[in-house]
């Protein structure tokens, strides 16, 4: 129970259970000093505050640099109602959202430059388990924004491009047939674990729905499993070398238009999702095609998830998502990766040798586990948090098939006989699912028109911009089109990364000419693509 006092300069203090929240004899120097030894000669454009109390950390961080966003996690409720000065953005217990939602809906991936996350240590000693939580998701969320950062600025370019030539190059779409689907889904990710489930999966092929991630598909070819559909996000040539063995065995490819161009020809058939990069999210509206919204997550696995949650009513199983090496095998066998690697073998460098030094790059952190040793990463930590923050109401039908020793929080696993006695309940069913025609898919010269009218689009924007920043010697004209950032910083993250350091630095008038140069890229990049479509 917060208790409400009266420090010594008059200003209102608080404690709990004898704890003080601020000092009982001057509050608001006592946050002025920790402002100031916190942060320093730094100039942060974000703030995520976590453990804020009555409001006098927010007051003289907004005193300190008033030009910095801050955003407050509170570890109680009672602390935010009496809070004098909470920030716009505020979270604390009971919010509508769950706090990692929060987070993700108030930072971005270019918020990390000039972030400083700062935590209010007296609210931590106070309130340790939802300090615990609150450090967790922080790091959590940080992790994927300077991975989602990294991968935009090496791939920005080639999702637009990918989504280009895939929209113009597919013939026909599919959708999932309207009738609710309750059959359980399994979902094979590619992790070593994978071949300890072919028994119960043969047994009751019948009875679920087997999606694959796309580096599964030569493994399950292998044992002669057709999954009913793959789910491909990744961009790159390579990928598509997952599925060319089981071209022909009729599977649906499940897959956004960003994805590795040409990869629909193996396939039975295409269903589009929508990851909302700005190109895709364009150029379905302008064809009137309504897509399943499946954000991009770092890992295709949790895309899968996501997608499968939203395609049947029934309980969802992740079979071989073990998100460790186990000894130096990151993915089950036969794999396409291993094969490409076989490739570099020679008498001096045996395939072994080449795995185990993969292993030690990629996966560098070693860790005994039930009488062997994993491998774990800093990537695969990320992708293991996502899963663990997934909202509790949808974990409830989420289990993990024969466990690897990386724990995921509040998913359950289940070994082969718990799936096989769920499974003996139901009754056989067809092989796949339903999917019919897109009426709605427009023909090849509807297409290139959306296409070429987007990019014609994009382009006279860009001009336009240009013109006005120039015109005004300004940067509000770019600030304040959301528009027009995100499409910088899908096609040009590195620049606007930089535009944005120095803004924050040096100020606007420096950064002007960073902007143009950034703006006139963007747009030399448009007219290849627009002389390439046209």
């Amino acid at each position: 129970m917060l208790e409400i006092a009266s420090s010594r300069s008059g200003s209102p203090t608080g404690r709990v259970k004898g704890m003080w929240l601020h000092s009982p004899y001057d509050p608001a120097a006592e946050a002025e000093r920790f402002v100031r030894e916190s942060v320093g000669a730094e100039n942060p454009g974000t703030i995520l505050l976590l453990g804020e109390g009555l409001g006098y950390t927010h007051r003289a961080l907004r005193q300190a640099f008033p030009g910095a966003r801050v955003i407050a996690v509170f570890y109680a409720r009672e602390v935010y109602s009496r809070c004098f000065q909470p920030p716009e953005a505020s979270w604390y217990p009971g919010h509508d959202l769950p706090l990692m939602e929060f987070l993700r809906l108030h930072l971005r991936e270019l918020d990390l430059e000039g972030l400083k996350l700062l935590e209010w240590q007296p609210s931590s000693k106070i309130y340790p388990e939802v300090a615990r939580q609150a450090g967790q998701a922080a790091a959590q969320l940080c992790r994927e924004l300077r991975g989602s950062l990294v991968t935009t600025l090496s791939l920005g370019r080639l999702w637009f491009k990918n989504s280009l030539l895939n929209f113009l190059g597919i013939e026909e779409t599919l959708q999932a047939a309207p009738a609710v689907e309750e059959r359980p889904i399994l979902i094979a990710a590619s992790g070593p674990s994978l071949p300890r489930c072919l028994e119960v999966l043969r047994r009751y092929r019948d009875r679920l729905l087997l999606w694959a991630l796309p580096s599964a598909v030569l493994f399950l070819a292998a044992e002669d499993l057709c999954p009913d559909l793959v789910l491909l996000t990744d961009p790159g040539f390579y990928a598509i070398s997952h599925l060319h063995p089981a071209a022909g065995l009729g599977f649906i490819l499940a897959m956004p238009l960003s994805a590795a161009v040409g990869s629909w020809r193996v396939a039975a058939g295409v269903r589009l999702i929508s990851q909302e990069t700005p190109c895709e999210r364009a150029l379905l509206s302008g064809a009137g095609l309504a897509a399943a919204r499946v954000l991009p997550q770092g890992t295709v696995a949790a895309s899968a998830l996501e997608l499968a949650l939203g395609a049947t009513a029934g309980p969802v199983v992740l079979a071989g998502l073990d998100l460790c090496y186990e000894d130096i095998l990151s993915h089950v066998r036969p794999n396409a990766f291993e094969r490409l690697l076989g490739q570099e073998e020679n008498r001096f460098s045996p395939l072994y040798s080449l795995l185990f030094r993969r292993a030690q790059h990629f996966a560098p952190v070693l860790q005994s586990a039930d009488g062997g040793t994993d491998r774990r990463s800093l990537s695969l930590q990320t992708y293991a948090g996502w899963f663990s923050f997934l909202p509790a109401g949808l974990k409830k039908r989420v289990s993990r098939l024969n466990p690897s020793s990386v724990t995921l929080e509040g998913i359950r696993g289940k070994d082969n006989r718990q799936l096989a006695r769920s499974l003996e309940r139901l009754k056989p069913g067809r092989r796949g699912q339903p999917f019919i025609a897109d009426s709605r898919y427009p023909e090849g010269k509807k297409r290139k028109q959306v296409a070429l009218g987007l990019l014609e689009r994009w382009r006279e924007g860009i001009l336009r911009l240009r013109a006005e920043i120039r015109k005004r010697s300004s940067l509000e004209p770019l600030l304040g089109d959301p528009g027009q950032l995100e499409l910088a910083f899908y096609l040009e993250a590195a620049s606007l990364t930089e535009m944005k350091r120095t803004l924050r630095l040096r100020g606007p008038q420096a950064a002007l000419e960073q902007a143009l140069s950034t703006l006139e890229r963007e747009q030399s990049f448009l007219e290849l693509l627009l002389a390439k479509v046209g």
